[in-house]
């Protein structure tokens, strides 16, 4: 979460981050989905969690599936990482650090030791020292507002416990942090308790950026698109409609990152005359997506006369716009009369 990086915004993130994070696409990414019982994907088959009849776990798949086939589908190759396993009868990749009924304080002991007397042994030590993330997803803090105490609310313990295996294993993670979703049939924004809690997630990333470390907030409680009246099955766990809305919107946030993080190289020459370009002859490297102005001026006695290779848009582009390597040749010719 500490290192330096690209500055971009998505539609679904609040405020901005600098990070650092290799090249996407051809290596494997290791996701950790973190959280409670909506990271697992669970929800009660009767309606109410007063009496929950729990969906089989085997089953259970939440944002995950969806989110998983989401990333494969843009060319990125995933591995799900976590020492729970949920959904396998469904998905390609069940694996997740999704614990049903914990709170925060408690996933932050799981994540620094390993152990909890809620979750027993997970892990010898710390959590991630045994499941090594690239990119964590967190979603947590429903059961501590269930449980309308906020004393024991405690999501730096989290953050500090990944910042403590980034420090000892020299790698970056880069963590996503989701404001919790509402509960049935409070719209976003509505409900004080989840208001509260948000604004506490969110004095907790101002804390932590302050203090120099860096993360994303992700809106997941109102610009997923969640419709607290339809998309729930029972007070806090959404249907498989909502839960597809949260998969689309952490895809969002990590395909814009990932892209942002790619680059490619842009290749300038000059043929056929005496010429001058900008960029200059050689080989230029850029952000994926970035778009560069390209312009050829002619030497004495000599015109321009086109712009010919990986062209964008017409013959005589004024611009490249870097979504590949690319290659453009600046063609001159000699005045004649």
């Amino acid at each position: 979460m500490r290192k330096q990086l690209y500055q971009y915004t998505a539609v679904l993130l609040v405020g901005l981050l600098t990070l650092t994070f290799p090249e996407s696409s051809a290596q494997t990414i290791r996701i950790m989905p973190l959280g409670n019982s909506i990271t697992v994907g669970s929800w009660c088959t009767n309606g109410s969690i007063s009496s929950c009849t729990p969906l089989a776990g085997n089953i259970s798949i939440g944002y995950r599936d969806r989110l998983y086939n989401l990333l494969t589908a843009a060319g990125y190759t995933i591995d799900f990482v976590g020492s729970e396993t949920y959904g396998e009868s469904v998905m390609t990749d069940p694996d997740c650090a999704g614990f049903s009924g914990i709170r925060d304080e408690v996933l932050g002991e799981v994540m620094a030791t390993g152990t909890s007397s809620y979750t027993g042994d997970r892990t010898p030590g710390p959590y991630m020292d045994s499941y090594p993330a690239d990119i964590v997803l967190l979603h947590i803090g429903t059961n501590d507002i269930l449980a309308n105490d906020t004393a024991k609310t405690d999501v730096d313990s989290i953050l500090n416990a990944i910042d403590d295996y980034e420090i000892s294993s020299g790698e970056t993670v880069i963590v996503f942090l989701a404001r919790t979703i509402s509960r049935r049939n409070a719209d976003c924004g509505t409900d004080l308790s989840v208001n509260a809690y948000n604004h506490y997630l969110d004095s907790v990333a101002y804390a932590r950026k302050e203090a120099g470390d860096s993360l994303f907030i992700v809106d997941m409680e109102c610009a997923a698109g969640l419709d607290y009246s339809t998309d729930f099955f029972d007070e806090v766990h959404p249907n498989q409609t909502g839960y597809n809305k949260m998969a689309d919107a952490w895809f969002a946030v990590i395909d814009s990152f990932l892209t942002a993080q790619e680059t490619f190289d842009l290749t300038i020459s000059v043929s056929g005359g005496t010429g001058t370009v900008d960029p200059a002859e050689g080989i230029h490297t850029y952000p994926g997506n970035t778009t560069v102005d390209i312009t050829a001026t002619p030497g004495t006695g000599y015109h321009f006369v086109e712009w010919t290779g990986d062209l964008l848009g017409s013959a005589n582009p004024t611009s490249i716009l870097m979504d590949d390597n690319k290659s453009v040749t600046a063609n001159f010719a000699i005045n004649t009369y």
